[in-house]
Formats: structure tokens, C-alpha cells, sequence
């Protein structure tokens, strides 16, 4: 993933140019919030984006009804046309670039791991899928988290005591899903896939190397965003079309 930001390649300066929808294309999560249209409708103005309430972002359920596959989907429904689902409706994408980061995310993403791994479980729809709304980091460091500590599944005869607050509970067939709010630990590792690709929590920027910082492990994630090594300024200037998105 360094090499697609920090490269010179045709293949990186592609990636830049459209790191906005290949972040769109590996999404957990979709954005909700209650839009005022009357002001954003354009006219001759300055186009205004305002949200009544409570920005948010939703989980979808497990199974699509009767519809595409879309987000968490998309990483355990139908993996066979799954390159062609991502880049459904988005034509400068390109394909060989989506396989890429197919195979980079599943191999260093929790997230990833996990929904993959749910293919492979039997009688998946008697099973209930539970995500930490504020994952553990190895040993409370800023190392990143691992499968086990973002995401469970929980059987129809287990003891289901933990504390629901805990926990975001991902709806299996009804066609339902669940609010993902700006204050769970796991809100910008689900919307910005390629920002967080290790699935570590927001309010860390890239482990293994690229920002370890001892008093930076806690704390809002658009504060600590400014704490950036110096060293790494300029890779971070190169997904600024996805960083600015991640500040509003």
C-alpha cells in the first residue's frame, strides 16, 4: 500500500488521481446523515453541503434482498464476480488495480479477514455477527489489531450476556442493518479501508512503522491526524482527496 502512495509509477499516479472511489469500492460501511436538500440544490451559488443532526455511517445486513451486492458484502457474497461488483457503475477504475488491493487487504485488514472467512461457515444465517465497536490494540499499543479483536460470531444457543454497547450487531436476513456512530473505535477503520488498511482504530494513523507515537493511542482521531511524522508528510499529502473527506 506504501508503494501506491509513495510511488512514481503510472500505475500509483492512476491510484491517486482516483483514491476517492477506490476507497468507495472497498467500504464497509455506507454514509448516512439527514441532508438539508433545499440548500444544496446548486443554483447559481457556492454548492452547500449542510447535515441536520448526527453524521453517521451504516452497516448493511449480511445478504442483499434481491439487490447487488454492496460494502461488507462484497467481501464474502458472490468473491467469484468479485471484481467486476466493485467496479460496477465506476468506469475509471480499473480492474487490475481492484485485484490488487483485493489481495493486499486480505492479507493485512482484520475486517477483510474476517467477512472472508464467513463463506466458509455452515448455516451462516443461524449465526449472528457481532463487531467491536471499539476494538482492542495488542497489548493497549498502537500496533494494530487483530481478527479476534474486532469481530465475532456468536451462535443461536450461545450465551449472548456481553454488554450490546460493546458491540454493533450486523442483522442476518431481514434486510436490516445498524448505525456505525462517530465516536465507535472502529467508525474510520470500516469507511476508509485504504487510510486504516490494518483495520486499527481511527484514532492511530498507519502502524507497523509509518506513526508510532506512545501518547497518541487514545483520543480523537481528527486531533491526532495532525501528529504526523515528518518523514511521512509527503505521503500523506498524496491521499489528501481521501484525508480532507476524512476531516469533515
Amino acid at each position: 500500500m506504501v508503494e501506491l502512495y509513495s510511488g512514481t509509477t503510472a500505475e500509483s499516479t492512476h491510484f491517486l488521481q482516483y483514491i476517492r472511489p477506490y476507497n468507495n469500492a472497498f467500504m464497509f460501511t455506507s454514509f448516512g446523515v439527514h441532508l438539508d436538500r433545499k440548500l444544496a440544490i446548486r443554483y447559481k451559488r457556492i454548492y452547500t453541503f449542510r447535515a441536520q443532526g448526527q453524521i453517521y455511517h451504516f452497516i448493511n445486513s449480511l445478504y442483499p434482498p434481491g439487490k447487488h451486492p454492496s460494502y461488507l458484502q462484497l467481501y464474502f457474497y458472490d468473491t467469484q464476480k468479485e471484481v467486476d461488483h466493485r467496479i460496477r457503475d465506476q468506469k475509471d477504475l480499473e480492474p487490475i488495480m481492484i485485484q490488487k488491493i483485493i489481495n493486499i487487504l486480505k492479507i493485512t485488514n482484520p475486517y477483510a479477514i474476517f467477512f472472508r472467512n464467513l463463506q466458509n461457515i455452515p448455516n451462516l444465517h443461524t449465526c449472528e455477527i457481532r463487531l467491536k465497536a471499539n476494538p482492542e490494540m495488542k497489548d493497549h499499543t498502537s500496533k494494530a489489531p487483530i481478527v479476534s479483536q474486532v469481530a465475532a460470531i456468536w451462535y443461536e444457543d450461545e450465551d449472548a450476556t456481553e454488554i450490546i454497547e460493546r458491540n454493533i450487531i450486523v442483522q442476518k436476513h431481514d434486510g436490516y442493518g445498524q448505525q456505525i456512530r462517530y465516536y465507535f473505535g472502529c467508525y474510520d477503520s470500516l469507511q476508509y479501508p485504504l487510510l486504516f488498511p490494518y483495520g486499527e482504530p481511527g484514532n492511530v494513523l498507519f502502524t507497523h512503522g509509518l506513526l508510532e507515537h506512545p501518547k497518541l493511542s487514545t483520543g480523537p482521531s481528527h486531533l491526532v491526524w495532525f501528529y504526523i511524522l515528518k518523514p511521512w508528510f509527503d505521503i500523506t499529502l498524496r491521499f489528501i482527496r481521501v484525508l480532507n473527506l476524512h476531516f469533515v
